[in-house]
């Protein structure tokens, strides 16, 4: 069976390897160590996380009026200038 180290799984997630880490100590994530004593997930255990996190996040959308596409958008600000543009 395929495996994940923490790494790989954090990048698939799109999350920290700390927060997998953490995941898995506080339970849910199941882990094990392979032979070299490096944590491991299962491919079978990472995608079922992956449809409860994916669940889970639909249950906590707030219902209510849409957003605009504006506030809907993801990413970084990086600069912000007060003043009209020349």
């Amino acid at each position: 069976m395929a495996t994940y180290d923490i790494g790989r799984a954090a990048r698939l997630l799109r999350v920290s390897p700390e927060t997998v880490r953490r995941w898995a100590d506080a339970g849910r994530l199941p882990m094990e160590r392979d032979g070299s004593g490096n944590r491991m997930i299962d491919c079978v255990g990472l995608a079922l996380f992956a449809r409860e996190r994916a669940a889970d996040d639909e249950r906590a959308a707030a219902p209510g009026p849409p957003s605009s596409v504006r506030n809907a958008s993801t990413g970084i600000v990086t600069a912000l200038t007060v003043g009209s543009p020349r």
